[in-house]
C-alpha cells in the first residue's frame, strides 16, 4: 500500500489522473479476481494458497495505495471550473464535500462488508453449535466452543470476495469508458509546455527544491498528523475485539461478533457523512474540524484508558462508539482531504501520496508497538498521539475552505519560472490561507526587511 501511494502518486503527476486511475483500478481488479480464483484452485493446498494470496495482496495493495492520492486529487480538481485562462478559472465552494463523499465510500464499503457477512451467516444458518470441552479450573460452569460448517464459511468468504471483485471490474470498465482527464491537470501541463517552449521553466530539480522551500512545512504537517492519527486509529482498532466482547458477551458466536462490527461500522459511517456535510461551512472548515476532532478523540481515548476498569459496560461501549464517530467526523476524513487542497496541481498527487504513506507507517508502528502494551496503555498512547496531532494541525496546516485552488497554481507558476515571489498578488499568500507557522514567518520577514513579502514558508 505504501509503495502504491508513493510510486503511483509520483507517476500521476506526469501520466495524468485518467491513466493513473486506470492503473489503480486494473491492479485492484486483477488482485481481487486472482484471490477469488486462488480460493478455488488451491483450496486443498494451504502452502500454494498462502503464496498466491501474498503475491496477489501485494498487487491489490499497490492499487489501493495509488487510489488514495488519485481519488482525492481528481475529486478536488473536478471542482475547478476552467475559463479561457488561469485568471478566469475558479473553484466550486463545495469542493470539500465532493472529496469527502468520495472518501465516504470507504466507510460504506466497510459497513456493507460487515452487513453482507452478517446476512450470509444468517442465510447459511451459521449460528454456531455449542460443544462442551470441559470445566473451568475454579468454576463449575462448563467451557465450550462454537462449531461451524467450514464449507459454508469458505463459501461466505468467496461470495464476499466475489462481490468486491465484481465491483472493481465494474469500476475499471466504467473508468475506461467514461472517465475523462482532469481539466486542472491538463491545463497545468499546457502551462508547463508553454513555459518550456519559452525557456522560462526551471528544471525538475529546482521544482523539488521549491517544494521543500515553500511547501515543506505543509508536507510535514500533513504527513505527521496522518501518521499520528493512524497510530491512534489502528491502535484503537486493536481494541475492537474487546469492545465487541463487551457488547456481545464473552462467549459470542460469529453472528454476534459480525453484528457488533456492523453496528460500529454504521456509527463510523455516520461520522463520514457528517464530516462531508459540515466541512465546507466557513465557521467549520478543514483545520478547525481536524483540530477539534483530534481533541475530542484524544479526550475519549484517554477517558477509555482512565475509566476502563471502573465504569460499566454501557459507558465503555458509548465511549468507544463516540471515538468511532468523531474519529470519522474529524481527522480520518480531513487527513485525506487537506493534502488535496494545500499543494499546486503539478505536485498534488505526489504530496498526497507522501502524506498518505506516512499514515500507513503509523499503522505499522501501532501494529508493532501496541502488541507490547496493555489495554490502558493502548488508550493512553492513542490519546497522546491525538493531542500532539491537534497541536501540529493548528501550527502547520492552512485553512482552504474559501481558497480558490487555481491561485496555488498561479503562485507556483511564478516560482517555477524563477521569478520573484513578490510578483504574485493574490489570496494564496494571504494570512487567511496560511498556517500559523507560515503567518509568523511572513510577520518576521516583514519586520526584518521593512517591505511587504509574500512567502508561503
Amino acid at each position: 500500500v505504501i509503495t502504491g501511494m508513493i510510486a503511483i502518486g509520483y507517476l500521476a503527476n506526469d501520466m495524468g489522473r485518467r491513466k493513473g486511475s486506470l492503473l489503480t483500478a486494473t491492479l485492484m481488479a486483477l488482485g481481487a479476481l486472482g484471490m477469488l480464483l486462488s480460493s478455488f484452485l488451491f483450496s486443498n493446498d494451504a502452502h500454494s494458497l498462502f503464496i498466491s494470496m501474498v503475491v496477489l495482496l501485494a498487487i491489490f495493495g499497490i492499487g489501493v495505495g495509488g487510489e488514495y492520492p488519485l481519488s482525492a486529487s481528481s475529486a478536488s480538481e473536478k471542482c475547478i471550473q476552467h475559463g479561457n485562462s488561469t485568471m478566469d478559472s475558479r473553484t466550486d465552494n463545495k469542493k470539500g464535500r465532493r472529496v469527502l463523499l468520495v472518501f465516504t465510500m470507504q466507510g460504506m464499503g466497510i459497513f456493507v462488508n460487515s452487513l453482507t457477512q452478517s446476512i450470509l451467516l444468517v442465510f447459511t444458518k451459521q449460528f454456531g453449535h455449542y460443544i462442551i470441552i470441559g470445566k473451568y479450573y475454579n468454576d463449575d460452569a462448563p467451557s465450550f466452543i462454537f462449531n461451524y460448517d467450514t464449507i459454508a464459511l469458505l463459501w461466505i468468504w468467496r461470495i464476499i470476495y466475489a462481490i468486491g471483485a465484481g465491483f472493481l471490474v465494474y469500476v475499471l470498465i466504467s473508468r475506461f469508458i467514461h472517465l475523462e482527464e482532469s481539466e486542472a491537470w491538463a491545463s497545468d501541463k499546457e502551462q508547463q509546455r508553454k513555459q518550456q517552449q519559452s525557456g522560462t521553466l526551471l528544471p525538475s530539480s529546482s521544482a523539488r527544491s521549491l517544494l521543500f522551500r515553500f511547501y515543506g512545512m505543509r508536507l510535514f504537517g500533513a504527513s505527521m498528523t496522518w501518521l499520528l492519527w493512524d497510530i491512534a486509529f489502528y491502535g484503537n482498532k486493536l481494541f475492537q475485539s474487546t469492545f465487541i466482547k463487551a457488547l456481545t458477551g464473552e462467549n459470542s458466536s460469529l453472528l454476534q461478533l459480525s453484528a457488533a462490527a456492523t453496528l460500529n461500522a454504521f456509527v463510523a459511517l455516520l461520522g463520514y457523512f457528517a464530516a462531508s456535510y459540515i466541512v465546507d461551512f466557513p465557521f467549520v472548515g478543514r483545520v478547525r474540524l481536524q483540530s477539534c476532532g483530534f481533541a475530542l478523540t484524544g479526550i475519549l481515548f484517554t477517558s477509555c484508558g482512565f475509566f476502563s476498569k471502573s465504569i460499566g459496560t454501557t459507558w465503555l461501549v458509548a465511549l468507544y462508539l463516540g471515538s468511532s464517530f468523531f474519529g470519522q467526523c474529524g481527522p480520518n476524513a480531513t487527513t485525506f482531504l487537506i493534502p488535496s487542497e494545500i499543494f499546486p496541481t503539478e505536485i498534488r498527487t505526489m504530496c498526497h501520496g507522501i502524506s498518505a504513506s506516512s499514515g500507513k507507517v503509523g499503522a505499522l508502528i501501532s501494529a508493532i508497538l501496541f502488541n507490547y502494551l496493555d489495554e490502558v496503555s493502548l488508550f493512553m498512547v492513542s490519546g497522546v498521539c491525538s493531542f500532539v496531532a491537534c497541536a501540529l494541525t493548528v501550527l502547520t496546516l492552512p485553512e482552504t475552505v474559501n481558497l480558490d485552488l487555481t491561485e496555488l497554481d498561479r503562485h507556483w507558476r511564478i516560482l517555477r519560472e524563477g521569478r520573484s515571489e513578490q510578483e504574485y498578488v493574490g489570496p494564496a499568500t494571504h494570512s487567511d490561507f496560511l498556517s500559523f507557522y507560515e503567518a509568523q514567518c511572513v510577520s518576521a520577514e516583514n519586520a526584518n526587511s521593512g517591505i511587504q513579502l509574500n512567502p508561503i514558508l
